[in-house]
Parts: C-alpha cells; sequence; structure tokens
C-alpha cells in the first residue's frame, strides 16, 4: 500500500530559525516585488527554492478552477527551469486521495517515490552531505521523529480559501526534512499562491482582451462584408486558436416547413423534417502538422469548404437536444466517458462528430429572434473541460455569426428582390422604347403620308384642271365663227391631247386598281426580247429626244425568246424609260441592257435601265414603288406625273411574276447619281435552250 507521511502538527522554531524564516520571507516578497510579470515571478520564486533548499528538483504545478494542471514549472541544477503544459509526470501524484484533500492550514505531505507510484517508506538511511548555501538549514537543525527519510515534500497552494497549485520538493537521496524547511515551505507555497494567482489573473486579462478583439473584428466584418464563409473562417479559426482546440464547425438547419424555425413549433412538432448542413470546417491536422513542421514550423492545417456533407436531425440526438433547448449550450468534456456514465444522458450523435478522434465538444446554437439558423460546434482531441468563460465567449462568437448569416440572407433576398425590379424595369423601358419608336415611325409616316397627300391633291388638281382648262378653252374657241382652217386644227389638236391625257390618267388607276385586285389574269404569248426591246427604243426615241436624250441598247447577240404577257411588260419598260426620262440630266444617255442569269437555278433573264441624273436617297428607296410617292422636289421642278406609274411598274412586274429593285450611288465627280431599275423575269427551260442552240 502506497505511504504518504504527514506530520500532524508544525513545531514552533527557534529564535534563529524565526529569523531565518523572515529573511525567506522577505526575498520571497522581493522576488514577488522585482519580477516585471507574474509568469516571470513564478520562475524566479522556484528558482530561489531549488537553491535555498539544496533540492535535486523543485516542481511547481498551476491549476485551473477546475484543478486541472495549466502550467508546469520545473527547476533542477542542470537544467535550470522549464516551463511546459504537460503535467503528465505529476498526475498521479496529484491524483492521490491525500494531495486532493489537503486544506489550506494543513501541513506538507512528505511522499516516498517516483512521482508516479508511491511506495512504502522504509526507516531513515544515512543521509548525503549536502550542498553549502548561506541561505540553508544548518546541519544542527535536528530533524523530528515524524519525518524519517521522505523523498518528496508536497504541498497545495491555496488563494482565497481556493487550490490554485502544487508545489513538490525532491531530494534524490534519502534525509529528513526538518521544521525550519517544513515553514519555509509553507511560507514558499504563500508566496507562489500570490504569483500564481496573478499570473492567472494576467492571463485572464490578456486572453478577455483577446476575445474582444476577435468580437471586435467579427462585428467590423458583419457590417463592412457579405462575404459569408470568410465571416465563418475568422469566427471559427478565430475562436480554436484562442481555445486550442484543433477542430471547429458551422452546422446549418435547412427547414422542410419554415415554421419550425421557433422554439414553439419545434416543441410541437418532435420529429421534425429538418436536416443539419455542414457549411464550414476547420480542422488541425497532426499528422499533416508533422509533416510540415520542420520545414515552415506550421502547428496546424486550415480547411475550409462547402461540403457535401448532411443529415437530418433525427439521426442526431445532440442537435434535437440543442434545438429543444437552445439557450442550453451542450458542453461534453468526452463523448466516450458521457456515454458511460450511468447517471448522464445517452446521446446519439451524427457520424460527423467522429468521437473517437475528437472526444471533447461544445455545441452552441446560432440562433436568430428565437429562430435556430444552425450551430456552432467546437472539438478537441483530447478530453478537456470548458470553463463558463470560454462558453461565454464562444456564445457571444455565435451571436457574430448568427448576424452575419440574417444579414447575408437579408442582402441576397433584397439583390434578388433589386435585379428582379431592375429586370422588370428594364423588361418595361425596352417595351416604352419599342413604342416610342413604333409611334415616333407612325408619326413619321403619318406626316409622310400627309405630304405625299398634299403633293398628290396638287398634283391631281394639276393634271386634272389643266387639261380641262386647255380643253375648255378650245371649245370656246371653236365655237368663234372667224376662224381660220388652221387655227379650227390647232384647237382640234389641242382638244385630242388633252383628252388623251385625262384617259391615260384614268386608266393608269383603272389598271392599277385591277392589279391589286388580280382581276385579270396574264396573258402570256412567245416574244424575242431582242426585237421587242428594238422596238420599243424606237417607239420612245421621239420623246427621249425632246429632252435630248439617246437611249442606248445592251442586248445579247443571238435571239432571246420567251414566254410573257407582251402588253403588260411593254408597259413596265414604257414607265420605266418615261421615268428615267423625267429625272435624267439632259443631254445624258439612258442605256437599257439585256442579259441572261446563268447562275439562278431557274433560267431568268434581267433587264436593267439606268439613267444619270437625280438621285434616289436611301430614305426614299423603300417607299419609291409606292402609289402617290413622287421624287423629292418634284412638285417644285413642274416634273409632270402623279406618282402612279413606279406603283403601276411594281403590279405588273408582280402580274407577270417577276421581280424589280432599284439602286442609287452617286457618280464619281460630279453632282450626278447613278440610278438603276432591274427587273429580273423568268424563262422557260425549253426556249433558253433553243436560244443558245
Amino acid at each position: 500500500m502506497a505511504h504518504l507521511y504527514t506530520p500532524s502538527t508544525i513545531l514552533p522554531l527557534a529564535d534563529g530559525n524565526e529569523l531565518m524564516l523572515q529573511q525567506v520571507r522577505h526575498e520571497l516578497a522581493s522576488v514577488l516585488l522585482r519580477s516585471e510579470t507574474p509568469s516571470a515571478a513564478l520562475v524566479e520564486l522556484v528558482t530561489e527554492a531549488g537553491v535555498l533548499f539544496q533540492l535535486d528538483q523543485c516542481v511547481l504545478l498551476v491549476l485551473s478552477r477546475h484543478q486541472e494542471v495549466e502550467q508546469c514549472v520545473v527547476w533542477s541544477p542542470a537544467q535550470e527551469v522549464v516551463v511546459t503544459q504537460d503535467g503528465t509526470p505529476w498526475q498521479a501524484l496529484i491524483n492521490h486521495a491525500q494531495v486532493q484533500h489537503q486544506a489550506e492550514d494543513d501541513p506538507p505531505i512528505s511522499v516516498c517515490g517516483d512521482g508516479q507510484t508511491v511506495a512504502e517508506v522504509a526507516h531513515a538511511t544515512p543521509s548525503r552531505k549536502r550542498r553549502s548555501s548561506s541561505k540553508a538549514a544548518t546541519s544542527s537543525n535536528a530533524p523530528t521523529d515524524a519525518l524519517q527519510s521522505p523523498l518528496r515534500l508536497v504541498t497545495r497552494t491555496f488563494f482565497q480559501g481556493n487550490s490554485n497549485g502544487v508545489v513538490i520538493f525532491t531530494r534524490s537521496q534519502p534525509q529528513a526534512w526538518t521544521e525550519l524547511e517544513v515553514q519555509m515551505l509553507k511560507t514558499f507555497s504563500q508566496s507562489v499562491a500570490i504569483a500564481i494567482s496573478q499570473a492567472q489573473l494576467e492571463r485572464y486579462v490578456q486572453q478577455q482582451v483577446r476575445y474582444q478583439a476577435l468580437i471586435d473584428q467579427l462585428s467590423h466584418a458583419v457590417r463592412g462584408s457579405s462575404d459569408l464563409p470568410q465571416i465563418f473562417q475568422l469566427g471559427v479559426e478565430g475562436t480554436a486558436s484562442l481555445l486550442n482546440i484543433s477542430r471547429g464547425m458551422v452546422l446549418v438547419m435547412k427547414y422542410a416547413d419554415p415554421r419550425f424555425r421557433t422554439r414553439e413549433a419545434r416543441l410541437g412538432q418532435a420529429n421534425s423534417t429538418a436536416r443539419v448542413m455542414l457549411e464550414y470546417e476547420w480542422t488541425s491536422d497532426p499528422r499533416w502538422s508533422a509533416l510540415v513542421a520542420n520545414s515552415t514550423g506550421a502547428i496546424a492545417s486550415a480547411v475550409s469548404h462547402s461540403a457535401q456533407l448532411s443529415f437530418s436531425i433525427t439521426e442526431c440526438e445532440l442537435c434535437q437536444a440543442l434545438l429543444a433547448e437552445p439557450s442550453q449550450p451542450i458542453g461534453i468534456d468526452s463523448l466516450d466517458k458521457h456515454h458511460q456514465r450511468p447517471s448522464s444522458p445517452t446521446f446519439r450523435s451524427a457520424d460527423l462528430f467522429n468521437p473517437a478522434q475528437w472526444p471533447a465538444l461544445l455545441m452552441l446554437p446560432i440562433e436568430h429572434q428565437g429562430s435556430v439558423l444552425g450551430c456552432l460546434v467546437f472539438q478537441h482531441s483530447q478530453p478537456r473541460a470548458w470553463t463558463p468563460e470560454e462558453i461565454v465567449f464562444t456564445k457571444l462568437v455565435a451571436a457574430q455569426l448568427g448576424t452575419a448569416m440574417i444579414q447575408t440572407r437579408a442582402l441576397r433576398q433584397v439583390h434578388s428582390l433589386v435585379d428582379e425590379r431592375t429586370a422588370q424595369l428594364q423588361r418595361s423601358l425596352e417595351v416604352q422604347a419599342k413604342l416610342y419608336e413604333k409611334t415616333r415611325q407612325q408619326v413619321d409616316q403619318l406626316r409622310r403620308m400627309n405630304q405625299v397627300m398634299e403633293e398628290f391633291l396638287s398634283t391631281v388638281s394639276h393634271e386634272l384642271l389643266t387639261p380641262l382648262t386647255s380643253m375648255k378653252l378650245a371649245i370656246r374657241m371653236l365655237r368663234e365663227a372667224n376662224l381660220s382652217p388652221e387655227q379650227r386644227d390647232r384647237y382640234l389638236s389641242i382638244l385630242e391631247q388633252q383628252c388623251a391625257q385625262e384617259t391615260r390618267l384614268i386608266n393608269d388607276l383603272l389598271a392599277l386598281q385591277k392589279l391589286e385586285t388580280r382581276a385579270d389574269p396574264a396573258q402570256q404569248h412567245q416574244i424575242d426580247l431582242r426585237f421587242f426591246v428594238r422596238d420599243l427604243q424606237q417607239l420612245m426615241a421621239e420623246q427621249l429626244a425632246e429632252r435630248e436624250l439617246t437611249l442606248e441598247l445592251d442586248l445579247p447577240e443571238r435571239s432571246l425568246p420567251m414566254r410573257t404577257d407582251a402588253d403588260s411588260l411593254n408597259r413596265i419598260l414604257v414607265e420605266l424609260l418615261t421615268n428615267a426620262k423625267k429625272y435624267s440630266n439632259a443631254g445624258s444617255q439612258i442605256l437599257l441592257k439585256v442579259s441572261l442569269n446563268h447562275e439562278a437555278i431557274n433560267p431568268q433573264v434581267v433587264i436593267a435601265i439606268s439613267n444619270t441624273g437625280a438621285p434616289i436617297t436611301p430614305e426614299e428607296i423603300p417607299f419609291v414603288f409606292e402609289k402617290f410617292r413622287r421624287g423629292n422636289g418634284a412638285t417644285q421642278q413642274a416634273i409632270p406625273g402623279i406618282g402612279l406609274g413606279l406603283a403601276l411598274v411594281k403590279g405588273l412586274v408582280a402580274h407577270i411574276g417577276g421581280t424589280i429593285s432599284v439602286t442609287s450611288v452617286p457618280c464619281p465627280d460630279s453632282d450626278a447619281w447613278l440610278t438603276q431599275f432591274t427587273l429580273t423575269l423568268p424563262q422557260v427551260a425549253n426556249l433558253l435552250k433553243e436560244s443558245l442552240a
């Protein structure tokens, strides 16, 4: 059985020893005063004790409020002072029942053993010669009978009634601890307790400053950024780094029914259809760290992703418990041990949590106005307790993440609504623009139609009234009895010409009306186009000569038979030549060219009539074949006609199955324009073979 020997009382000291004890108190107080930081004071106190007591080892274990080792300060003559957070070598000693239950007023406990197992203490053995020190107890200090040859002297440190550390004095050779050394250890433990308290307070303040700095960074990120993954990264990685833990996650709740976001609805529907999705994850991989630590000094690796992992909330009782009571975070030191405790509820956790690799778990809800949006999860690769300060801090982090999630969702909804409204407005503007353009075109068309109507009325009035006036005048003159035969013939000629003009105008209107109603079918006859065009040249020669115009022909060498409506074709060519006569420069030539188009699928005859003179502007070309449409300035220049000729041409071309087009381009080095009407007519294939034979 392990043997721990504890003196029942601490005996009073002699006057010399009391003076030495006072000197020790003064020296320890000086150490506390001159140290720059409480942490440095702990190192100096341990060093001072090792030298003062001529120890082979002096160990100070700093304990948290949960009695876990936070820091381990080890002094030895060879290695000086080593500060570490690993208290494993001393765990068996501080877990011993007598050490754990040591009260503030209890004397130190003497222990024999290797620090992990406690062996039974035999009777005193001869002591070895100790190193001399002016501050050490002299050999005249007789050991008490109660303290026979222990190797270690152990005592807890207390501050304001709470234990905050353990001091272990070690000698490698058996030697009794004197009453002076016991008293000095108690004095030392009091100074150490003060230094530990100050160091813990300093660490607490620094930790709170770091906590607040991270909260401030999160607040600034939430206000200034809508990048939710970046905010998750800052919150999770920052918190994991401050808490020195190995894993952090953000899980998002996806509700099939949005009503289950509130606690009242969740209580009414236990088997909610919500799904839990892994939105963000951070881990520190020890294997990866081991690979890169040699070259980069890295300790942890961060991995962020929007994972495809998800599970139903019914598969995880941890999530169900958090969803039922979001005001109660779930903090578990070790999931494996938690499941093994008979008094603890059994939580069936999702595979995502992997308790074998990350046993310690802290789970907090991410909520907003009673709606649980998700949860913030932290895990560690070793069992650990979660302090109230850590839980309060992580609650603040979760609140910031909840604000960021709500803000991001609101911004997305606003952006979506703005985009939708913008698209609707854009479509509305496009429709309005089209309507405006259509209205503008209609207004322009109405304006042009009005102008055409005015010109038409003016022209019709002129074309109708002028012959009638001439006819009235001729009739009146013919009634005069004293007319010579020459005068009578001249007036009869005027009557005949003006009557013929009126007849042509009426015939043109009637012909156009027939073409529009398609009252008469085309009368197809076979003609030789070469002779047909030459006859037309002779017919038009006299009219063209009135303006000193000549008609040049460009015809194929062979005959060109074709089947068509000869009367319609003749009227088309006459109207085109008449139009060319009206708008050609005096003394110029009109070219009529006939050719065959062999490249077309069906044989075609192409007749092109070109003249040089007044232009047809690009704006006028689309309307040149409309009824009553005349060229610019035709009325002002007193060019005869009422705008029916080209409209009649278009109707006749369609009547005989052809097409017609017009081009007008400026001539180089001249103000004149070259205008060309191109008539394309179909030709029967067998007639084409005859012409080529």
